[in-house]
C-alpha cells in the first residue's frame, strides 16, 4: 500500500539462525567480508560428531513437509574434508525411537579433486499401502573452494523436483541427483533432533571438520537476489610488492596474527 516506497520483495525471516556471536574463533571479518563486524567470532567442529556438535530439540517449526520450500544457508571454512560431513540435517541420528532412515533433510558437503560439492539429502516417506520411501540425494556440480570462507546455499521445494537451486558465493550451480532419483514424493517427517556440524549418527566421515557461521534455515520462496548477494569478498592487498624488494635482497616478514595452528600454510593472508 506505499507504494514504490517498499519493495515487492520481502525479506524471509529465518525459522532459525545461528551466528554463534559467543564463540571464540575467528570468523569472515570486515574488510575482506565487509557484510560482517571486525569483531565477529564463528564455531570450530573438529570432526568428531558426539562432542564437537550442535543439537536442536525437535519443534514443528523445524519440521517440512510436502510443498514447503525450505532453504539453508551456511558460511564454511574447512579444516580439511573427508566422506560427506553434514552442515546441518534433521533426523538420521539412529535413535531406539526413530531409527536411521528419517532424514527429514540436510546440506553437506562432499571432496573433490578442486574442492567441495554441496549436497542436499532426504529420504521420501513410505506411503501406507504403497511406494516405500527411499533417499534422495543431490551434489552439485561446481566445487567449493578447501580454503578461505564461502558463503552456501540449497533451496528446495519439497514435492517440486526441479524447484532445487544451489549456490556457491553466490553463483548458481547446477547438480545431479544421484540416489533416488528427482521425486515429487513428500520427505519424512518426524520428532528427531536437528544436528550442526554432524549427522547420520554421528559417525567422523559424516562430521564436519573446521568452522561455521550464521547457519540458517529459512521456509518459505526467499529473495535469490538477496541470497545470491551474502558472499561480500574484498580481496586484501598483496604482502609483498615487487619494489620492495631490491635486486640481490631478501625481504623477511614477522607475521603474529592469523597463522593456522597446525604446520601449514595459512588460508589467508596473514597480518
Amino acid at each position: 500500500s506505499a507504494g514504490n516506497d517498499v519493495s515487492d520483495k520481502p525479506k524471509l525471516a529465518p525459522v532459525m539462525q545461528w551466528r554463534f556471536d559467543d564463540a571464540k574463533e575467528i570468523g569472515p571479518r570486515a574488510p575482506t567480508y565487509p557484510g560482517f563486524p571486525e569483531t565477529n567470532t564463528a564455531m570450530l567442529f573438529t570432526g568428531d560428531g558426539k562432542k564437537s556438535v550442535v543439537e536442536v530439540k525437535d519443534s514443528e517449526a523445524l519440521r517440512f513437509g510436502l510443498n514447503d520450500t525450505i532453504t539453508l544457508e551456511a558460511w564454511v571454512k574447512t579444516a580439511g574434508i573427508t566422506g560427506a560431513p553434514y552442515i546441518i540435517g534433521k533426523g538420521r541420528l539412529g535413535t531406539k525411537e526413530f531409527g536411521v532412515n528419517n532424514q527429514n533433510y540436510a546440506l553437506r558437503l562432499q571432496a573433490g579433486k578442486e574442492g567441495a560439492q554441496i549436497g542436499f539429502l532426504f529420504a521420501s516417506a513410505s506411503v501406507p499401502g504403497g511406494e516405500k520411501g527411499e533417499w534422495h540425494r543431490w551434489w552439485s556440480k561446481a566445487t567449493m573452494p578447501n580454503t578461505g570462507w564461502h558463503h552456501i546455499a540449497v533451496t528446495y521445494t519439497f514435492g517440486k523436483p526441479k524447484s532445487i537451486k544451489g549456490y556457491i558465493d553466490g553463483r548458481e550451480t547446477d547438480g545431479d541427483w544421484d540416489i533416488g532419483g528427482a521425486t515429487d514424493r513428500a520427505p519424512v517427517t518426524d520428532g528427531d533432533a536437528l544436528l550442526i556440524g554432524s549427522g547420520s549418527t554421528r559417525v567422523a566421515t559424516h562430521s564436519f571438520n573446521g568452522w561455521l557461521d550464521d547457519v540458517a534455515i529459512y521456509r518459505g520462496p526467499i529473495n535469490l537476489d538477496t541470497l545470491k548477494s551474502r558472499f561480500r569478498f574484498v580481496p586484501p592487498p598483496p604482502p609483498i610488492a615487487k619494489k620492495d624488494v631490491p635486486a640481490g635482497r631478501v625481504l623477511v616478514q614477522l607475521a603474529e596474527e592469523g597463522m593456522p595452528n597446525a604446520s601449514a600454510w595459512p588460508s589467508e593472508p596473514p597480518k
